[in-house]
């Protein structure tokens, strides 16, 4: 039930966005201005920023997650990828930086090859992850 609970939480105030979104939704220039008008409407967020990562906001912290330098062939999916691990991972008990890192490293493996879907090999590692 506390699953139920967190997860009720982050749908109704967290947002996921890539830098592009929330520059267009806040109406800003800047990502900076951007978060700090996000941070006025919705409890959490995340915005991912491509080759640069992601930043999440856990309700009472900004946090820089670190991009990961991939070879990149197609980005369909990405968007949906980063917000279904992240919700997965954290949904694990994790805190919001681990269900970043860990979301961005499921984007960067998605990304790597057509389609938005991962190889069942891909998502067998990635399964191991959340075991370590």
């Amino acid at each position: 039930m506390v699953y139920l609970i967190e997860w009720t939480y982050f749908v109704q105030f967290g947002h996921f966005y890539n830098d592009a979104e929330a520059l267009a939704f806040t109406g800003t220039d800047h990502l900076s201005d951007a978060q700090e008008q996000l941070k006025k409407i919705a409890n959490t967020y995340a915005i991912t920023c491509g080759a640069n990562g992601a930043i999440v906001f856990n309700g009472n912290q900004t946090i820089n997650i670190a991009g990961q330098a991939v070879n990149v062939i197609d980005t369909n999916g990405a968007g949906d990828m980063f917000a279904g691990a992240f919700l997965h991972y954290y949904l694990q008990e994790k805190s919001f930086e681990e269900a970043g890192q860990f979301a961005n490293h499921a984007t960067a493996q998605c990304i790597q090859h057509f389609g938005p879907r991962l190889a069942k090999e891909q998502y067998q590692a990635l399964t191991q992850t959340l075991v370590n």
